[in-house]
C-alpha cells in the first residue's frame, strides 16, 4: 500500500487538474489502491486517484464517507475471499462498507452508494466486476430492510474523483486530460 504524503498529494492532485484554490489539502484523506476510507470530521474529503481498470466503490451522506480503490484483477489485500485455487468468491470490500454504515447509525440520512470506473473498465460480465456490482445491489437491499434510506446512484466513469461529504458532492475535474477516450 502507497500512502501519499501531503507533497505527494498536492503534486497528483495538480496533475489531474484539481483546482487546489478552493480545496483545503488538510481535509482531504487520500484512498490508496487495495484500500479504504472513511471520512472524518479532519478528513470530510475522500480522494480516489489513478483508477485503470481499478473501480471506485464510495458512499456517503451528509455526515458520513467511505470511499474504497478496488482491483478487480489482482487478488491481494482483504478485498476479496479466495477459494484453495485462488479464485474469488466473495468480495470482502462490501463487509467494510456495511460495517462503516452501521457504525454510522443514522437511519435519517440519504445514504448515496455508487461506484466509478477508471481509465480501461473491464467489461460487466468480468467475474469480479459482476460479483462487485451484485454485492452492491444486496447490500442495499439488506439495509433498506433495516430502515436505512439508501441511494444507488448510476455509475460514473471518473478515473479520480474526490467525495466532499460536507457540501454533498461528487468532485470531478473537467479537462482534456480527464476525458475517457
Amino acid at each position: 500500500m502507497f500512502e501519499y504524503n501531503e507533497k505527494m498529494k498536492i503534486n497528483t492532485l495538480n496533475f489531474w487538474g484539481f483546482d487546489l484554490q478552493n480545496l483545503n489539502v488538510n481535509k482531504i484523506c487520500h484512498v490508496p489502491m487495495h484500500q479504504y476510507r472513511i471520512a472524518t470530521k479532519e478528513q470530510p474529503l475522500l480522494y480516489v486517484d489513478n483508477l485503470q481498470c481499478c473501480i471506485g466503490l464510495y458512499a456517503y451522506s451528509n455526515t458520513f464517507g467511505f470511499a474504497a480503490h478496488i482491483n478487480p484483477v489482482v487478488m491481494r489485500g482483504d478485498e476479496y475471499e479466495l477459494n484453495d485455487s485462488g479464485i474469488a468468491i466473495r468480495f470482502n470490500r462490501i463487509n467494510d462498507l456495511k460495517n462503516a454504515i452501521l457504525k454510522h447509525d443514522n437511519y435519517e440520512e440519504k445514504i448515496k452508494i455508487g461506484i466509478s470506473l477508471g481509465w480501461s473498465p473491464l467489461d460487466k460480465e468480468y467475474p469480479t466486476v459482476k460479483m462487485i456490482h451484485e454485492s452492491i445491489n444486496n447490500l442495499i437491499m439488506e439495509l433498506t430492510l433495516m430502515g436505512f434510506n439508501v441511494q444507488k446512484l448510476e455509475e460514473k466513469y471518473e478515473p479520480q474523483f474526490i467525495i466532499d461529504i460536507e457540501n454533498q458532492e461528487f468532485i470531478v475535474v473537467e479537462n482534456e486530460k480527464n476525458k475517457i477516450k
